[in-house]
């Protein structure tokens, strides 16, 4: 289980000259069109979200063969903003069961509030599918971190109305494309089998890599020591390959383990469970 306590820092403001370059110089920002550009430009400036900081990032899936702009905030986000409220005492969360039968439970503490919020998220509601009903493969492989990620998104923005209302979703929460049947054939077809490797890990991108070690590392802080943290994020932003990603990843997941495995963290302060601000995510 990891805790972590609210802190405030400055936030940067977003303005259309900043996403006008955003769009321009960037691959990901090239890729889109004029009206989607248009689109991600209103929320980015509504929002303050930089997509240069990986505040916001655009994604295009083509649902039954119909192109559709996925606008997706990055989960250090909700973890920022509640912070900078100055209202945030603390979060925690862990999961119990195995199988289809996993939770996620969520607690965060406000500072009005005498109560903690608890949020609940299970894994046969929100784990991610393929067409055939197979898990994706960040839900195959790390489904108690996918779980956890769902479950702090979906209670963050319930217990942080004021400052996440509106926001888009987290990525983890978002649906995975939807293809026709003449299409999913087609592309079973197209797609060579590879000669090398594991065919599920190469339908992960750098960016979901990257966005992946970032919510590892700042949703598990209580079992790293803070300059590692840091070391761990500005490793982020320096360009990488999917292998050195994959590799940063197996450090930090056992950096964790290890901090785990250390002296126990201070007991977390005993609170009264809050009906009223109970929710199942």
């Amino acid at each position: 289980m990891e805790t972590t306590k609210g802190a405030t820092t400055p936030a940067k403001v977003v303005d259309r000259a900043l996403i006008e370059s955003w769009l321009t110089n960037t691959e990901e920002g090239r890729k889109l069109s004029p009206e989607e550009g248009a689109v991600l430009a209103e929320v980015a400036i509504e929002h303050n979200l930089n997509p240069f900081s990986r505040e916001l990032h655009a994604r295009i899936q083509f649902e039954d063969g119909v192109r559709k702009l996925i606008l997706i905030t990055g989960f250090e986000v909700y973890l920022k903003r509640a912070a900078e409220s100055g209202l945030l005492d603390g979060f925690s969360t862990h999961v119990e069961g195995e199988g289809e039968s996993l939770k996620a439970i969520a607690e965060i503490h406000r500072k009005d509030w005498s109560c903690p919020y608890i949020g609940e998220a299970y894994f046969s509601e929100v784990a991610q599918r393929d067409d055939s009903g197979e898990l994706l493969p960040f839900w195959k492989h790390s489904g108690r971190y996918m779980l956890r990620k769902v479950c702090l998104s979906q209670s963050f923005r319930l217990a942080f109305p004021e400052v996440l209302s509106g926001l888009p979703y987290e990525g983890s929460e978002i649906p995975p494309e939807r293809k026709t049947e003449a299409q999913a054939s087609a592309n079973h077809k197209a797609v060579p089998q590879a000669k090398t490797g594991n065919a599920e890990a190469a339908s992960v991108t750098v960016a979901e890599l990257t966005e992946s070690i970032k919510t590892l590392a700042l949703t598990n802080q209580a079992n790293l020591k803070p300059h590692h943290v840091s070391w761990i994020i500005e490793q982020l932003g320096q360009p990488k390959s999917l292998r050195q990603l994959e590799g940063l990843k197996a450090h930090v997941e056992q950096a964790i383990e290890e901090g785990k495995a250390g002296p126990p963290a201070k007991e977390a302060r005993e609170t009264r469970e809050c009906p009223a601000y109970s929710h199942e995510a």
